[in-house]
């Protein structure tokens, strides 16, 4: 940690290592053997001169990507809803044009000022040969399905026989020699067989593509889908950003037919939990003022106590109006606990 980030010993209490599990919040918790993560203790601000943001962005220069590493991300924990500052699902139910909407989107987002750590949640996995059916193989009566089922039969067996070992059952599968199993030229020369009986070659029914697949293949409400994040420093605003990004890609649905664009993260996060505040702030003042009538014995008088609430709301605003903070999540519960006081 600290060749890396050029910081003295006194800025870290511990760190934990971890392989094989990622954490950023109790909503995304993911394992597998591709992930790691390191997770640094910091010391009080007062014991270190640097802050967190600029430990993070030394870090962020100093490290890079070192080779064979995908992708590194540097995260701290937040207070209030758990998210990223700008979250953009894009979705689609064929999957056509989605990840070239994911990259347009990437590429705009990496544009504004304050914006770093543009990603996506597509994670490169293990080798794999996806097949086209070509028209020549349509025209001789192959389907997917069918090119489908005679390929896994030949990799992974056909039942041709159930035979009975003692008391119990067994399948005997007939497939390829394990040999022929891991050779591509071997599935090249593959031959399939036609509702007549004919025997065809692969290569002449099918393309056949050499790719990387995806670590796992996101949906939403079944619809394939891609999840955009970001990152927004103190020089960015991510309500303006996400407002900008809606705007310039209104019309997604025109240039990639079928693939639509929502946003989440944060900022979709703190509208449910300023919703449900909203709902709770409401049902307080109702339980305060039945109180009040109690105490009261009139229906006048608490309405004037509670009158003071509102002054007592405007004092907040505009105390940040003129430090210059806006007004965040933990803000309002302070101003939902300024009730009570208020009241008081």
């Amino acid at each position: 940690f600290s060749s890396y980030s050029g910081s003295a010993t006194t800025e870290k209490e511990s760190i934990v290592s971890v392989i094989g599990a990622s954490y950023s919040d109790q909503q995304n918790y993911k394992t597998g053997p591709h992930l790691a993560q390191v997770m640094v203790e910091l010391s009080e601000g007062h014991a270190r001169k640097r802050s967190t943001d600029e430990i993070k962005e030394g870090l962020r220069q100093r490290f890079g990507t070192p080779a064979g590493v995908t992708r590194i991300d540097f995260t701290e924990p937040q207070a209030g809803p758990p998210g990223k500052a700008i979250e953009m699902h894009l979705a689609s139910k064929t999957g056509a044009g989605l990840l070239e909407a994911a990259e347009a989107v990437k590429d705009y987002l990496a544009g504004f000022p304050g914006v770093r750590d543009v990603r996506d949640d597509r994670l490169p996995g293990a080798r794999e040969i996806r097949i086209h059916l070509t028209a020549e193989g349509r025209m001789l009566g192959f389907t997917e399905a069918e090119v489908a089922r005679q390929v896994l039969g030949a990799f992974h067996g056909d039942r041709a026989a159930i035979l009975r070992l003692g008391r119990d059952p067994a399948d005997l599968l007939v497939r390829q020699p394990e040999a022929a199993r891991f050779s591509f030229e071997q599935l090249r020369s593959l031959r399939l067989l036609t509702s007549t009986g004919a025997s065809l070659a692969l290569a002449r029914v099918a393309h056949l593509e050499d790719s990387l697949g995806l670590v796992e293949v996101q949906r939403r409400g079944r619809h394939r889908s891609v999840t955009v994040t970001a990152d927004v420093s103190l020089d960015g605003n991510s309500r303006e950003t996400i407002g900008e990004v809606m705007k310039e890609f209104a019309d997604i649905s025109t240039r990639w037919p079928g693939v639509s664009l929502d946003f989440a993260g944060d900022q979709e996060r703190q509208r449910e939990s300023v919703g449900s505040m909203f709902r709770a702030m409401g049902l307080s003042a109702l339980i305060i003022f039945s109180l009040l009538v109690l105490l009261f014995r009139s229906y006048l008088q608490p309405l004037v106590v509670l009158l003071s609430v509102p002054f007592a709301g405007l004092g907040v605003m505009f105390g940040f109006t003129a430090i210059g903070m806006p007004i965040s999540f933990m803000t309002m519960l302070g101003m939902m606990a300024l009730i009570g006081v208020a009241v008081n």
